[in-house]
């Protein structure tokens, strides 16, 4: 061996001699201190294999199920049937156990793994809360959410529909429904809304803490068309009969007569002294309108009445007759059926449910045949100019107008932006 490679093997050896000092004095420390922490620490006797950490309260929370009964959630949940007794007695007070509704939501709360409470969501709002007490025996309680309101102003303009325009919004088609009751008497929103029409309304939404829940009342809304513009404001007045919508000037919203008794497509046939008759083939007076819309679609009385006529009547088929007053009554013509409480001598409301559009008698197809008579005298039912129901006057006028000032302002400020 050279006295290089000497060199080399000699250094190697010492390094290692190092690394084995260095290890043995770094054992002996570790094990001195683990000596001292024994020392300090007290022993702990062993945990037993059979000991389980008890929650002392938990609940679920889960959703009804389609077709999903009370009796079977409870016994679901672990209740016995005396339980289940015990608990549905409770909620009859506030519901009818029989009829659960599907999506509603309940909790259970347990106790050591033991059912001991249920909770169940009436709507939105209210929840009824069931709790066994130490006795065995239960108790109930209704739970109110606490609603705050925040007042929006919601505006845009009609491309397709006002559903649509109200959906681009991310706001709710319902206030789409709400918004053609308000006008009802002076828009039809199937045949006069336009592409390019502006709507503006101010609402209150409804929150249960920043959860969404529903829209309350419109307190202001407006209809913008080409050379027309309707507005109306709600005026909550002392005299519960005068509350609704008033127009700017305090005239009412409502009218004796809707502007169509139905949801139709379109129109098919118009108001004609001589239409060729597509079943008889023949020319002959066509005194109403047809409108033209799916089997089974709802029919409303145009106004308050009385039926005067409700079955069969030749080529009309179906047929419902209904006197208004001593002037106007209105005739309903190829109905598939009618509502179950129509009869003879009925009175009926404004916008209540009469029948079912159909296309019984001489007919090619469903539509609705609707006929006016004033004077007993047929006339041109598009051309019908409705009264209003009543104008405010004196001191409720002025105090309309300091209610609405405000949302007025408003709703007048953003249809000057168009």
């Amino acid at each position: 061996m050279s006295k290089h490679s000497r060199t080399i093997y000699l250094l190697a050896a010492a390094y290692v001699l190092c690394l084995a000092l260095w290890g043995a004095y770094r054992y002996t420390g570790m094990r001195r201190r683990v000596r001292t922490l024994r020392q300090m620490v007290p022993s702990l006797p062993p945990c037993p294999r059979t000991m389980v950490a008890k929650v002392a309260g938990y609940h679920t929370t889960r959703t009804v199920a389609p077709k999903e009964t009370l009796a079977s959630i409870l016994a679901d949940s672990g209740f016995s049937p005396q339980e289940q007794r015990a608990i549905i007695q409770r909620l009859s007070a506030y519901m009818d156990p029989r009829r659960i509704k599907a999506g509603s939501r309940y909790h259970v709360g347990f106790r050591r793994d033991l059912p001991c409470s249920f909770e169940l969501q009436l709507d939105p709002l209210r929840w009824v809360k069931i709790r066994k007490k130490r006795d065995n025996t239960f108790s109930d309680r209704l739970l109110e959410a606490q609603v705050h309101t925040d007042r929006r102003l919601i505006w845009g303009r009609i491309e397709t529909s006002l559903y649509q325009a109200l959906e681009d919004q991310r706001e709710k088609g319902a206030l789409a429904v709400e918004l053609s009751e308000i006008f009802a008497f002076d828009i039809d929103f199937f045949s006069d809304i336009r592409k390019g029409d502006l709507f503006v309304l101010v609402v209150d939404k409804q929150y249960v803490k920043d959860t969404f829940i529903g829209y309350g009342r419109i307190q202001g809304a407006a209809i913008a068309q080409k050379g027309a513009v309707f507005k109306a404001y709600f005026f909550p007045c002392a005299q519960e009969k005068l509350a609704g919508y008033y127009n700017e000037k305090g005239q009412s919203m409502e009218k004796d007569f809707l502007k169509a008794p139905l949801n139709y497509k379109r129109i098919s046939s118009h108001f004609s002294l001589r239409r060729f008759h597509p079943v008889l083939k023949r020319y002959m007076a066509h005194r109403g309108v047809d409108y033209a819309a799916p089997r089974g679609t709802p029919v409303v009385a145009l106004g308050d009445g009385k039926v005067v006529k409700a079955g069969w009547n030749g080529g009309l088929g179906k047929y419902i007759e209904i006197k208004h007053n001593s002037v106007y009554s209105t005739c309903y013509g190829h109905l598939c059926g009618f509502a179950p409480h129509i009869r003879r001598g009925r009175r009926v409301k404004k916008g209540e449910l009469i029948a079912y559009v159909g296309s019984t008698g001489l007919s090619t197809g469903p539509h609705l045949d609707f006929r006016v008579k004033k004077n007993k005298t047929y006339i041109n039912p598009l051309r019908i100019k409705p009264k209003r129901k009543v104008d405010l006057t004196g001191d409720l006028l002025a105090e309309y107008m300091q209610h609405s000032k405000r949302i007025r302002l408003l709703v007048d400020t953003h249809l000057h932006w168009r």
